[in-house]
This record gives C-alpha cells, structure tokens and sequence, in this order.
C-alpha cells in the first residue's frame, strides 16, 4: 500500500468542505468539517495539538510545513500549524486569520530609516508589555508586500501547555508575504523564520550567544544570516543588541535607507501611462540620462511620453495616428521608430529629443511607407540604428527581410532569408557594422527553433553563423544581444521555463550555455561595457541581474512588487550618462505601462 498520508488516505485527519453536498445537522447546514480519530492505532485519543491544529483550518489558518521538504524547513518547530508540539502560533498568524490579534494596534511599527530599542514579553503573556505590545512589526523600505516580525518566545517548563517543547528562549524574527497563502507549495512561503542554518537555533538572546541578525550591505544575500525577501533580495533590516532572555527581553532595530546604500532600489518613474489592449510600450533612454516611454495609448494613438524625476510622471510631447508592433531605437538624441500600418505596411518615423516642439516626420523621402514590396506576416518587424542609417528586418510568413534606409531611400538589403519553417518572430541587431537578424520558428507544436543570420557589409553576403538554438514554443522565449562579435541569447527552455543564457562567439563557432537555475516568463537581455544584463519576470515580479565572472548577481535592491494575471512585455535598457550607467525597464500589462530604473551599474 506505501505510505499512508493526506495525499492518498481519505480517513487521514484533516479539513475538508461538503460543497457539493446538501448536509444539515440541527437545522444547520453542513460546510466546513474536520474528520479526526476518535481512537488511533494504539487505541488512544488523538492529542490535543493535532485537534487544534485541524480546527485552526477551520478558522483559516493554512499549513505552514512544505508538501516535500528540500532545504531548512520555513517555520518548523515555531507554529502549530507547522509541527504539533504543543506552541504557540506565530504572532502574525493568529493576526492575519482572526481578530484576535490587530497588527497596527498591538505591535510596534517600525517602517522609519534609523535604529530603534524595543522591549517585549514573551507571547504567552498575551495582553503584552507596559505598553500593551506583543511583537514588532518591520515595513522594507522596498517592498510593499512583505514586511517582518521580531517576538519573543519563551520556553515555559512550567506551562503545561504552551510552548514547553519549543528548543529555547529568545526573539524570533520572520518574513511575511502578503502575495501568498500557506507553505505546502513554497516557495515562495507565507512565512519565513530566519535561523542560522538551523530552524532549531532561529531564537537569539545573549545566553544562546546570539545577539543579532541582518546586513546593512545591500550585495549581502545569504538567507542565514541576512534577512532577505522571497525573491533573495537584502532588506537592508538590522537586529542587534539583543539581551538577556527574562521575563523581557530588549534588542535594537535598524532600517538602513536603501538610497544611501551601496546599490540603489529601483523607482517608479511613472505612473499614470495608460496603454491599449495590445499591451505595446517601449522604454528608452538618451545620451544625457533622460528617460522616455512610447507608448500605443487606449485611443490608439502613438505617443512619446519624457518621464519627470522630480513628480514620478510621464508627460506627452508628441505623437501621431495609429500603429502596431511598434519599435524603437535612439542614436545622437535622434529617436527612430517603425511600425506597422492598418495596411500591414512598415512606416517609420524620427523626432529629434532636443526639439520635440517639431514632432515626427517620415524617414523616407515622399512616404510614410518604407516599402509596399514586402509583405509583412503577423506584424512582424525590428528595428536598429547604426549612426544614420537605419536598418529594418521584417518578418515573412517564412524567413525575413532586411532593408536599409540612408539619406530617405530605402534599399533592400535582402529579401531571401528563406527557412522551411513558419517564422513567429525576428529581431535585429547591429554591431562592429554588422547586422544580425534572429528568425524565431515553428517547429513543431511544442517547440521553436531560433536562427541567427549574419550580414557582412564588405561582400553583401549573409550568412547562418550559429547552430539552431531549441526554444520554448512562446516567440518571446528568446531575446539576444550583440557585443563585441560575441552573441548572448537569454534563452528559456522547451517546456519547463527554465533560464539559461547561450554564448556564441566567433572564435569557438559553438554556443557555451550558462544556467540562471531559475524560471521565468517574459525575458529580456542587453549589455554594458560588453557584460550582459537581464531582466525576467518570475512568481508575478521582474528580476533583473548581471554577470560577474562566471556567476549572475542580482542588480537593484528590490526589482518590483508590481504583480499582476499575467507577464506582460519587459523592456530593458542600459544609458550611460552623467559617469554612471542607470538600468531601467519597463513593464507592461494590463493597460499599464510602469517603468522603473536603478543607477549602480558601474
């Protein structure tokens, strides 16, 4: 039979709801129930802590222990709902599922920069200290969906009841997050008490000769020993000074400010860019460090947006009627975009950043249109800029074409890059004067194939450099770069999501793969000073890292607590200005657009 538990035995003690049955007892309809043993197999009652435990679900509480446990366990011996051994539950706990208990009133707020003294009782005494506190509640400075907690535990051997069996006195510290129920799936986990290494040594105080806990450096990122949010982020939140465990114990609280520290947190730069259905927004940056959105608003109308640093706003300067798949490019503080028409035809345009007053005008002499004489398949197009001339690739319903626009006139550079297979996307590059083209194709019904084609402007030849890249059928599986000969493709694997970044330089002629031991959704990649940066979202947040050496480091504090049903599209880019580089992206979804952006990559 194998192992008897709740995945597979319907008498195992639990909680369940009879919704789909009609079940009255005294007149009282039946709904939420739990089944526990009146007997167990040595003829016994079931103990106590388990018939509180089922109950509490009752309640609302969830299951704080993990379907399958891989690491350090979340919250162990701290919490009923995670190990029955006759404790208390965590503070937090009982506050987020009843009434019991009220946060903003019977906790201590810290969410101030600066360093704070408290003095707690042991939650067992529950109407709390002097001053009628029971714990501390911490806000991050940067994140608006996770918060911490510091109370104080104290075995009680003379309690016969209540936290007699937990492994020692001392403050306990966890991370809540408010995106999430329960940890039977984590993680990520809706609680996350903070240990050493070992959950039976999360409880400090000066007789264990653990007195403190956190880093105020940012790049600190080790989880037994920084308290970090769910996605491995430095909060920043220091706990020192932590005293003698007594009928109270006292400890100190330090909320280091994220804008004064090493690596800067990302900001919001807009907040009021509205977009239609389509979801299209593209984020750039000029020479100077000024930052723009252009954006296919809910009207339809394509609009550059300047972002304020000073109100976090996004203001209008320009824009013109209708397009699709739009794309843009920026060189000498000249804005390129091309798009598609309602007659499926390329236009592009150009506004020059340091006369907006101007507006847009036609790059081709005479026409709106770059060309009527290839026909674009599913909106397909991609945009670069080398100087003045600007390079268009446009996607067939197999292979692609590239035209070239100098001084008004277009040239068709080729209108050959034939494949066998359907083609869902293409993007274009340029590096050195070279032109790279990437054709993204179907397959089969569970897999793309990526193809990079190389244009060598010397002898007006192009070529296949690279072998087929396998992708995830998604056409925004892949994304690629181009810095100094070398191609990087930020690839998401076939069925499974997980990252990886190819590298492809033309001295080897063979693709080096770097894994992200990670998973992610949309995906974006550029370079600085020729080191690759990402951006991918993951569990309803984008991350965005950078490669030092052989191993990736993330960048930005906290990339973002925006969370929404779906990914949406990221862009990513890197300016370089005023003596330092400033990452940015944006995210857009949900008739959305949010941009943020952080300047520590030196």
């Amino acid at each position: 039979m194998g192992i008897v538990d709740a995945n597979n035995f319907i008498l195992w003690q639990h909680k369940s709801t009879l919704s789909s049955y009609d079940v009255t007892l005294n007149n009282k309809r039946v709904n939420v129930y739990n089944i526990i043993f009146a007997l167990n197999e040595s003829t016994a009652p079931p103990p106590m802590n388990t018939i509180i435990h089922e109950y509490k679900h009752i309640l609302g509480f969830t299951d704080l222990y993990r379907d399958k446990i891989k690491v350090t366990p979340p919250v162990s011996i701290w919490d009923m709902m995670a190990s029955n051994r006759d404790q208390f539950s965590l503070t937090a706990n009982v506050a987020r599922y009843t009434n019991w208990i009220d946060i903003n009133k019977d906790f201590y707020l810290k969410d101030t920069v600066g360093k704070t003294t408290y003095k707690l009782t042991p939650t067992t005494k529950t109407d709390g200290n002097e001053d009628g506190k029971i714990a501390v509640k911490i806000q991050s400075p940067i994140s608006a969906t996770e918060y911490f907690i510091v109370e104080y535990r104290k075995k009680d051997y003379k309690n016969t009841v209540w936290d007699k069996n937990i492994p020692g006195s001392g403050i306990i510290v966890y991370r809540v997050n408010t995106t999430t129920s329960g940890n039977y799936n984590g993680p990520p986990d809706e609680f996350f008490v903070f240990s050493p290494g070992n959950i039976l040594k999360a409880h400090m105080s000066s007789n264990e000769k653990r007195t403190g806990f956190g880093s105020a450096d940012f790049s600190a990122t080790d989880p037994n020993k920084v308290l970090v949010h769910s996605n491995g982020q430095n909060s920043g939140i220091v706990i020192s000074d932590v005293g003698a465990a007594d009928d109270t114990i006292t400890f100190s609280v330090t909320i280091t400010d994220p804008n004064k520290s090493k690596i800067d947190k990302w900001v919001s730069t807009s907040t009021n860019l509205t977009i239609g259905a389509k979801v299209e927004a593209r984020y750039f940056t000029n020479n100077v460090g000024d930052d723009y959105v252009f954006v296919n608003n809910a009207t339809g109308t394509m609009t550059l947006n300047k972002l304020s640093d000073s109100n976090n706003k996004a203001t209008a300067i320009a824009q013109f009627a209708f397009g699709s798949n739009v794309q843009v490019a920026e060189s000498n503080n000249i804005l390129y975009v091309a798009y598609v028409n309602r007659s499926k035809n390329v236009e592009a345009k150009k506004i020059s950043l340091s006369n907006t007053k101007e507006g847009f005008t036609n790059l081709v002499n005479n026409s709106p249109e770059v060309t009527t004489s290839i026909a674009v398949s599913e909106n397909m197009i991609s945009l670069a800029v080398n100087v003045s001339d600007v390079f268009v690739a446009i996607g067939k319903t197999k292979g692609s074409a590239v035209v070239r626009i100098r001084g008004g006139v277009v040239t068709i550079l080729t209108n050959k890059i034939q494949t066998s297979y359907k083609c869902r996307g293409v993007e274009l590059w340029i590096d050195g004067g070279e032109i790279y083209v990437l054709n993204k194709l179907v397959y089969s019904n569970d897999a793309m194939l990526g193809v990079i084609y190389e244009f060598k402007g010397s002898d007006n030849t192009w070529k296949q450099p690279t072998k087929y890249i396998q992708l995830d059928p998604n056409p925004d599986g892949i994304s690629f770069t181009i810095a100094n000969n070398t191609i990087y493709a930020f690839i998401r694997g076939v069925g499974t999501n997980s990252l990886s970044i190819g590298k492809w330089n033309s001295n080897s002629f063979k693709w080096e793969y770097t894994p992200l031991n990670t998973k992610g959704t949309s995906i974006a990649i550029t370079t600085t000073n020729n080191v690759p940066i990402i951006a991918f979202g993951m569990d309803g947040i984008i991350q965005s890292k950078i490669l030092s050496g052989t191993s990736w480091k993330n960048v930005g504090v906290y990339v973002s607590n925006y969370r929404s049903s779906t990914q949406g599209n990221i862009d990513l880019t890197v300016s370089k200005a005023n003596g330092f580089s400033t990452i940015g992206y944006i995210k857009a979804d949900n008739n959305f657009a949010l941009v943020k952006r952080s300047g520590m990559v030196k």
